[in-house]
């Protein structure tokens, strides 16, 4: 999302970029992909 925001520098997109690093969309995939493992119904959810 940063890099496709930097190509077109629309509002929109940097509103969207910041609250993904605000609610750590990333981090929260990782603890996902982790979780799995250990209960797999949670992926689910």
């Amino acid at each position: 999302m940063q890099a496709y925001f930097e190509r077109r520098h629309m509002q929109r997109f940097k509103t969207v970029l910041d609250e993904m690093r605000e609610q750590d969309a990333v981090g929260s995939l990782r603890q996902l992909s982790d979780d799995v493992n250990v209960e797999t119904g949670l992926s689910m959810a």
